[in-house]
């Protein structure tokens, strides 16, 4: 048996090789956390909102799981918080059984969140994490396309400055199109400024406004929106404190359990997707480094069971956080927490700046992360694989994301078996 000092003394070395390993320079830590976390901040505020909860929600989903899953997870560069596809997807089922922002909605995401970071527990334990590799790159593209096209949609009613529909996305926009003689002309200018703004910031010769061009977009809109006096909805009051949720698991809620089985695997798949491929992409650039789908799924999985009751929601590793931490010459897992102190001191030393944020920039926001979301690297290389990324696509604007995660994965596994048989024949 292990004694108390060997024990210290493998904490200690684990510590040391997590947070501050050998060549590991301080400055370049908190350097590559300040810009995370500011990169982080307006995601996590519109995400938040996209899906249906107060920004706090955001800020707390971004944190606490941030430094939880670098904590369990292997991969000092995987930047884990709210993304967009789990946040189109919760909000568009979940409003259906409550209003979003309600009581009864925070609740409910706050039981689905749980049973999310469950089902990746039994994923990681049963060691599953490897079938959703089976996920070729082809159908990582095309469900990331099919999310972009669906986020994309859901902007233009706060584009236009209406109250939007309880509906699919795509009837959302066609609604709101609809009633365009009752759009905003303030909320609609805001937002093609704030878009254009984005677009020129993100041309500029200099990588620094490039990576923070989300953060300067808004503080400028939001500027820009105080000194002209327009009347347009707000983010509101981001207050500090930990909402401590609770799982309360009433009859009403027992009984739609089983309707949201479905949602939840949904949510544990795209929240892993992007781990996968994350994990995948880190091991092609550093072919050295030992990496472990089962490890960091186990970490997504722990993330969301925490975060569920610290007032969060369900999160997963962030495509553009993660690639600009990794560019950013981040090697430890200091790093993370550093973006994690610089999270919670800028909503602490701005709150009144975040409040007054106009719901039309922040639309502008998110539609310039659809179009930088959207590619068509792979639907080019072959006509079959072109065909099959326009179905998934179609299936998830038309019919929902988690169908199109199923069809993409069923394309997958056929594919699999295909290259299994014909390799055995071989």
């Amino acid at each position: 048996m292990d004694s108390p000092l060997s024990a210290a003394a493998a904490l200690k070395t684990w510590a040391r090789g997590k947070f501050l390993p050998d060549g590991v320079s301080l400055q370049n830590e908190a350097r590559a956390g300040l810009i995370t976390a500011a990169l982080a901040l307006p995601q996590a505020i519109a995400f938040a909102g996209l899906a249906g909860l107060p920004p706090q929600m955001g800020l707390w989903a971004c944190v606490i799981p941030l430094v939880i899953a670098a904590l369990v997870g292997d991969l000092p560069h995987l930047v884990t918080g709210p993304i967009v596809s789990v946040s189109l997807v919760m909000s568009s089922t979940l409003q259906l059984y409550a209003t979003p922002g309600s009581g009864t909605y925070v609740r409910d995401v706050a039981v689905v969140t749980l049973g999310v970071g469950l089902l990746q527990l039994l994923i990681a334990a049963a060691g599953m994490a490897r079938v959703i590799d089976w996920i070729r790159a082809w159908g990582t593209e095309a469900i990331t396309n099919a999310v972009a096209v669906a986020l994309l949609l859901s902007q233009v009613p706060a584009a236009l400055g209406v109250t939007p529909a309880i509906l699919p996305n795509w009837q959302q926009a066609w609604t709101a199109l609809l009633d365009i003689h009752g759009a905003n002309p303030s909320a609609a200018g805001l937002f093609i400024v704030t878009f254009g703004l984005g677009i020129a910031l993100g041309r500029t010769p200099w990588p620094i406004v490039r990576q923070l061009r989300l953060a300067i977009m808004l503080v400028l809109a939001t500027a820009l929106s105080w000194l002209l006096g327009l009347q347009l909805s707000q983010v509101g009051y981001a207050p500090l404190s930990i909402p401590w949720t609770p799982i309360e698991l009433d009859a009403q809620t027992r009984a739609w359990l089983p309707q949201w089985a479905g949602l939840m695997l949904d949510l544990a798949v795209l929240s892993l997707l992007q781990t996968v491929v994350l994990a995948r992409a880190f091991k092609m650039r550093n072919p050295s480094r030992p990496v472990s789908l089962r490890r960091e799924a186990l970490a997504q999985g722990v993330a969301n069971v925490v975060v569920a009751f610290t007032g969060g929601y369900v999160g997963g590793a962030s495509f553009n956080r993660s690639i600009t931490h990794e560019r950013l010459g981040a090697r430890c897992a200091l790093a993370i927490v550093f973006a994690a102190v610089f999270l919670v001191l800028a909503v602490a030393a701005a709150p009144s700046l975040i409040a007054q944020i106009p719901y039309p920039a922040m639309a502008a926001m998110l539609a310039l992360t659809a179009v930088n979301m959207f590619e068509l690297r792979q639907a080019r290389t072959r006509p079959f694989i072109a065909t099959c990324s326009a179905l998934v696509v179609a299936c998830g604007v038309f019919i929902g994301i988690g169908s199109a995660v199923a069809l993409a994965f069923a394309i997958a596994v056929a594919q699999h078996l295909a290259a299994t048989a014909e390799h055995r024949k071989d």
